[in-house]
């Protein structure tokens, strides 16, 4: 008697269950096409400073953000056409950024070997 019981709460729950998650509305289709916020997120070797690469507008902004507060603390975006490409923490307290360049007629951003030290606060 008692496995019949235990299998009647059984069946009794799981039938509840489908009715409680059918008012909750799944992923829509532009959820899954949009284009994602953030990219190549890199932490600082100490853990001091997060850095994510942004399109605003388009174009690749560096963004530096302190790792506990998530506020920003420097943002590295080139003028005109250029844009930031890859970069790389070679310290705590610094970061070095590729400058690509941008061109109407070709698909993918053009680099020409220049790079740029900064410093996380955007003193140097």
């Amino acid at each position: 008697m008692n496995k019949i019981m235990q299998f009647i709460v059984v069946i009794v729950l799981l039938s509840c269950c489908p009715i409680s998650y059918a008012n909750q509305s799944g992923p829509t289709v532009e959820d899954f096409s949009r284009s994602s916020e953030y990219s190549q997120v890199k932490i600082s070797p100490k853990g001091s400073y997060l850095a994510v690469i942004m399109q605003p507008q388009g174009k690749k902004v560096l963004v530096i953000l302190d790792a506990k507060k998530f506020t920003i603390h420097h943002a590295i975006n080139f003028e005109s056409n250029a844009q930031v490409g890859a970069y790389h923490w070679v310290s705590d307290e610094r970061v070095v950024v590729a400058k690509e360049y941008l061109r109407g007629w070709q698909d993918h951003p053009e680099y020409y070997g220049e790079l740029y030290g900064v410093n996380a606060d955007g003193s140097k």
